[in-house]
């Protein structure tokens, strides 16, 4: 069982195809390819959680009876369904904050975020901004692995092992000075640059 995530499906949405440049030639097309790629993803047991703007039309809640897994709804902008407006998911350690509208997470909020709603105007990973965008327009019309999303994250969080032999060196221990009858004056302080303990290495962007 394996847990996915994705956005922004916007079934029967004709015009979604030419506001974010999907290369389909009809709503059919769209319709058809984002169920395929939906299946031939996720298993039955698998959960998915969705999170936001699922279908135009009537009825929108019937398109979860083609797709497979236990999905999960987080409302979106365009869904008139009940459904969470955000959760929490913790994941190896990360605390991951699902949303649709990145716009709309609270200001207390300072880890990361994965979102919707941007469809192909963000990127799919922004480290700056501790963001990821899980519109289908940037994860090739497919639901994308929750391990995905977390491997990533801590790749870039984590610091580069140092190379083989290398030490990191210890905190310097201040001097000791005796005070008392004819002990030496008290020392003027010095204006130094404090030593952080950390090496800084440059690391190869993929």
């Amino acid at each position: 069982m394996k847990n996915w995530i994705t956005s922004d499906l916007h079934f029967n949405h004709a015009n979604i195809i030419r506001y974010c440049n999907r290369p389909f030639k009809s709503v059919e097309e769209m319709n058809e390819a984002l169920v395929n790629n939906w299946n031939r993803t996720v298993d039955e047991e698998d959960t998915v959680f969705f999170l936001g703007d699922l279908a135009f039309g009537h009825d929108p809640l019937s398109w979860l009876e083609l797709l497979k897994g236990h999905i999960v709804l987080i409302k979106g902008s365009h869904d008139r369904f009940a459904a969470q407006k955000s959760l929490v998911l913790h994941s190896e350690g990360l605390d991951l904050l699902l949303i649709h509208d990145p716009a709309e997470v609270p200001q207390d909020w300072h880890g990361w975020v994965v979102h919707g709603h941007r469809h192909n105007v963000d990127p799919f990973f922004n480290p700056v901004s501790k963001r990821v965008n899980v519109s289908v327009e940037v994860t090739n019309y497919a639901p994308v692995s929750v391990e995905r999303v977390v491997s990533m994250i801590k790749s870039y969080t984590q610091p580069p092992p140092l190379p083989k032999g290398l030490t990191l060196s210890p905190e310097p221990k201040a001097p000791k000075y005796i005070r008392g009858k004819g002990a030496l004056p008290s020392p003027t302080r010095k204006t130094t640059r404090p030593s952080t303990g950390v090496i800084s290495l440059r690391r190869s962007m993929r």
